[in-house]
């Protein structure tokens, strides 16, 4: 996810690390950073936040917090807290609280919508958004900033009864159908939730994932509805699958947000809306939240801490990290009091809060200590033993295991609930997806520099209701049942220990394009070695040529001449990663190959 430094920046009085620096800070605390880039006047940090902490995080003041505890630099209060007024002209319904456990509304009278300040588009350009309008850029700025998704309607749209407008939660229905703002017309899946104009029970959004056309913002608009609203992660992400339909708003209902955010997310869009459109006012706030959520206080024994991490944290340190975390804390005696904030769904246990003071504290600061010493008897796995040597076999005569997914696009047990639409059976055999792993390595067989492919898998397969250990060999196209050979083999009575060697290798990035193979000939002195010949090419020509090998050596018949000569044959594996190379290219280089080595009077190339 993508997050403005500036914007970052803007949370704080004092300076805070520079772009690059705050990316290793952050790394250092259990996030990842992809990317820094240069946005503009702007730095951009694409920031791999982790499912657990997407409902504090997938949001500016979520980072800004964390930025705050691990820096140690001191943060400005981040919302606008503030009175909204009961609204006597708007009302919130929930007709099924199984999918939402909130839905609240703000209804703002004489709007002006227009185009959004250049400090709004400045953001929105630096986060490769694009700007609608003040009214819907503000919606999302809030989105970005707080966590809590937004949606406006055009209230003169809606339908009015007895002076009320009604937003109303409910399921979908059959054969219900919305013009969602992609000006697609969409058929909404039974089940799905939506929010409705009450008063004439008409769909106006798919909830938590895309608005209807028919009541969006247009430059008529003068009154309109902000809804905040609380959805069932669970029904938001399987009728976004139904739809194949993502967006910004649904990411994080799926990840679970916290109802409290609901409130917190119109007070910051009233206080937004007054600086950007002042003239607007804010008739009232409708709220429906039938069982207000709360945080239950958790208890941490002190001595819970040492034993969990190995090390002693001071008591100030623990309550100094717990505060600076959003936490109340209390310190009873041998135990602290903990109430986590709001937002942070992922803290529940006391392990949680351990884990909270670690990954804070630092984790370099766990000692490395001696494990204890026991007399259990280490029990040998009778199935891994096996296993474990029919691997080492198998790999001493030239064979490469591969692991193939046990989901597939037919079978014989069908999944409940498929991370895919052609993953939805489990595998009854281990051959068809071995083949497309032959196939695929046959086919780069040149680049991985493999005379011949030989794979193997050593899986489970679910067929005639059970659960079978096989084994697969390609090309064979082979297919054992493991579990009665090991069954019928004695119990072993020794561990397998594998025979390790270490390479002094280096993992790098892998080219998505395409590679081209050319293979060159040429008859040299008997006394040439084939590493001086590579060493020729290499040295001019190293940056696409990706393999280099000798594939053939020819002596001929010795016929008394004085000069005996050596045929060497060499294979070259060219390949970009920036760009798929043309046959035109690789000639050309080819012909420089050939130059170079020409310039040696004793080099022919054949």
């Amino acid at each position: 996810m993508k997050f403005s430094y500036n914007w970052i920046k803007s949370y704080f009085a004092e300076p805070i690390p520079e772009p690059e620096e705050l990316a290793k800070s952050l790394t250092a605390h259990s996030f990842e950073i992809e990317s820094v880039e240069k946005a503009g006047e702007d730095f951009v940090l694409d920031i791999d936040v982790l499912p657990n902490r997407a409902h504090d995080c997938f949001s500016h003041a979520g980072i800004a917090r964390e930025v705050a505890l691990i820096t140690g630099v001191k943060i400005k209060e981040i919302f606008h807290h503030q009175e909204l007024p009961v609204s006597k002209k708007l009302a919130t319904r929930i007709q099924d609280s199984s999918a939402t456990s909130r839905i609240a509304g703000l209804l703002v009278e004489n709007v002006s919508v227009g185009e959004s300040p250049k400090w709004i588009k400045d953001f929105f350009s630096a986060l490769g958004l694009r700007p609608i309008n003040n009214i819907v850029d503000a919606t999302n700025l809030v989105m970005l900033h707080s966590g809590q998704p937004l949606h406006a309607y055009d209230a003169d749209k809606l339908t009015e009864k007895d002076g009320k407008l009604v937003l109303s939660a409910r399921a979908a229905r059959k054969r219900e159908r919305l013009a969602t703002l992609d000006n697609k017309e969409r058929d909404i899946p039974e089940g799905a939730f939506v929010i409705t104009d009450d008063n004439r029970d008409a769909p106006l959004t798919i909830a938590g994932i895309k608005g209807g056309l028919e009541s969006g913002i247009d430059e008529k608009t003068k009154r309109i509805i902000v809804e905040a609203a609380n959805f069932n992660p669970k029904l938001i992400r399987q009728t976004s699958r139904t739809l194949k339909l993502r967006t910004d708003a649904s990411d994080r209902f799926e990840k679970e947000i916290s109802p409290e955010l609901a409130r917190i997310g119109l007070e910051e869009f009233a206080a937004l809306l007054s600086e950007i459109n002042p003239e607007a006012k804010v008739e009232g706030m409708a709220d429906n939240y039938p069982s207000p959520k709360h945080p239950e206080q958790i208890i941490l024994p002190k001595d819970h801490i040492a034993k969990k991490l190995g090390f002693e944290i001071p008591n100030e340190r623990v309550i100094e990290i717990l505060k600076g975390l959003g936490m109340a804390v209390e310190n009873r005696g041998e135990r602290f009091l903990v109430t986590p904030p709001p937002e942070r769904l992922d803290v529940r246990l006391k392990e949680d809060l351990v884990e909270e003071l670690g990954r804070v504290y630092g984790y370099e600061n766990i000692s490395s200590t001696s494990l204890a010493q026991t007399d259990l008897k280490v029990e040998i796995d009778k199935t891994t033993y096996y296993t474990n040597r029919i691997r080492n076999e198998l790999a001493n005569n030239g064979y490469s295991e591969v692991m193939t997914y046990s989901f597939v696009n037919k079978g014989e047990v069908e999944l409940e609930n498929p991370m895919a639409n052609d993953k939805n059976f489990l595998r009854s055999s281990i051959l068809p997806k071995l083949e497309e792993a032959y196939e695929l390595n046959t086919r780069n067989k040149e680049l991985l520099g493999l005379k011949e492919v030989r794979i193997f898998e050593i899986g489970k397969i679910f067929k005639d209701n059970k659960e079978i250990l096989a084994l697969a060999k390609y090309p064979e196209g082979t297919e054992e049942n493991l579990d009665e050979y090991i069954s019928s083999q004695p119990e072993p009575t020794e561990t397998f220990n594998f025979e390790l060697s270490i390479l002094n290798s280096k993992f790098h990035e892998i080219s998505p394009y395409p590679f081209i193979v050319r293979d060159i000939a040429l008859w040299v002195p008997e006394a040439t070695t084939p590493e001086e010949i590579e060493k020729i090419i290499k040295d001019n020509f190293g940056e696409l040529l990706v393999r280099l090998s000798l594939f053939d050596k020819f002596l001929p018949a010795q016929t008394g001449e004085k000069e005996v000569r050596v045929s060497y044959a060499f294979r070259l594996v060219f390949q970009s990663m920036e760009c798929t190379l043309t046959d035109e290219e690789i000639n050309v280089l080819m012909k420089k190959i050939s130059f170079e080595l020409a310039k040696n009077p004793n080099f022919q190339i054949r």
